[in-house]
């Protein structure tokens, strides 16, 4: 394992500056003191990915299995390229990443490869661009790490399901109601600012009632706890309620987009148009990267 190791990370550096790639995630079994790459890079281990599969497994791997064990359980449940994906998709939600070429390296232990993946070609990032083409991008992006976020963590250790629809703020109002008097009206647009961190605990808090957030364009929160008055007669959605069929609804009549996530898994799915494009917090990785 040494020698391909080390084979394969001399490989990974001069790869990564003939193509000036702008970030090396080194995915291994091994903890690594250091990083001898020369472009910006980061570690992850693979004992950290088992937050990223079943409660079941979680459970089995955390009594008493040894570290070989684990590893051979937990690596083929991820998919080298998809999970060099999710790890790239996340930094650049994180604004970590912003353009070029990305390197997963990947030194397991019945599995090593190094992944080139064009952070502007990713489907994800590009479902991401072309909606923060309609609504302020760091808006977006904000709305996307608190979602991850509520999808990793819940809210004091409940799992909580939700969803933010964005812009296009008239027409979505016009095709809603309110379920409780809305906590947000009468305060000043500062204090309701989604891109402002400080404010997300208050989100969070709201997040564990029913209905909806409505945010303008600009990231200011509108309205919690909205009921969409939408068609979802004719939305298939395998294994989802009808908090993500109304916000799949509300993006076919309106211009707005719809960030869910879903309260049985963590999964945040981001719809434009109708169209679903999902974004997996599955290995947990935002608290990996720095």
């Amino acid at each position: 394992m040494d020698q391909i190791y080390t084979a394969i990370i001399e490989a990974a550096n001069d790869l990564a500056k003939k193509i000036a790639a702008t970030h090396v995630f080194l995915i291994s079994d091994e903890a690594c003191s250091e990083m001898p790459f020369d472009v910006p890079s980061t570690f992850i281990e693979t004992s950290s990915l088992i937050k990223g599969v079943s409660e079941e497994l979680r459970n089995f791997l955390r009594e008493g299995v040894t570290q070989n064990l684990k590893t051979s359980i937990v690596a083929p449940a991820f998919n080298d390229f998809a999970l060099v994906q999710d790890i790239a998709t996340a930094a650049y939600v994180h604004d970590m990443l912003s353009d070029g070429f990305v390197l997963g390296v990947l030194c397991l232990a019945e599995l090593s490869s190094i992944v080139v993946c064009d952070i502007k070609q990713l489907t994800t990032v590009k479902t991401i661009d072309e909606a923060g083409e309609r609504v302020d991008p760091a808006a977006l992006k904000a709305v996307l790490r608190l979602a991850l976020e509520l999808g990793r963590e819940g809210r004091e250790g409940k799992k909580v399901g939700t969803a933010f629809i964005i812009g296009d703020t008239n027409e979505v109002l016009k095709r809603s109601h309110q379920l409780i008097l809305n906590p947000y009206k009468g305060h000043a647009e500062d204090t309701r600012d989604i891109k402002n961190r400080s404010h997300w605990e208050t989100v969070k808090e709201f997040a564990q009632i029913d209905g909806v957030f409505v945010v303008d364009e600009t990231g200011v929160i509108a309205s919690a706890g909205r009921y969409l008055d939408v068609n979802t007669k004719a939305i298939e959605l395998e294994g989802l309620g009808g908090r993500h069929m109304s916000a799949l609804a509300v993006t076919r009549e309106t211009h707005a987009i719809a960030i869910t996530v879903s309260e049985s898994g963590g999964t945040v799915r981001l719809f434009k148009d109708g169209i679903e494009t999902r974004i997996e917090p599955s290995a947990d990785l935002l608290l990996l990267l720095p």
